[in-house]
């Protein structure tokens, strides 16, 4: 099933919640149609895996930086054509997609990974 993007954030939102209140790992709002990212994802602080492919972002927030466990990000198949310098602080981060987006050159965020 296709969302709209009212619709893809509803239901981002509702699994968001769900997220919190099992206090699950891992993540997937792929294909939702999000254009932003609800600001209740960043209480996720233990999140560990996070997939938000196949999606119409076309920003990051700096906010990005308070998930400091993820150790996998799928932004693939999105609009972006940056990515915040604050992903240098994921020092966890050991798996990072970013695929069929908008990227002119190589963003000096993803360089600076250790």
């Amino acid at each position: 099933m296709g969302y709209t993007s009212e619709e893809g954030y509803q239901e981002a939102l509702k699994r968001i919640q769900e997220a919190k209140r099992i206090e699950d790992f891992e993540l997937r709002l792929k294909g939702l149609g999000l254009t932003s990212i609800p600001s209740e994802l960043w209480e996720l602080e233990e999140l560990k895996h996070l997939h938000l492919n196949e999606n119409n972002l076309t920003y990051i927030p700096n906010s990005l930086k308070k998930l400091k466990k993820l150790t996998y990000l799928d932004l693939s198949n999105n609009l972006l054509n940056s990515i915040p310098d604050e992903i240098k602080s994921l020092s966890y981060l050991t798996s990072l997609y970013l695929e069929h987006n908008h990227f002119t050159e190589i963003p000096k965020s993803i360089t600076d990974l250790n």
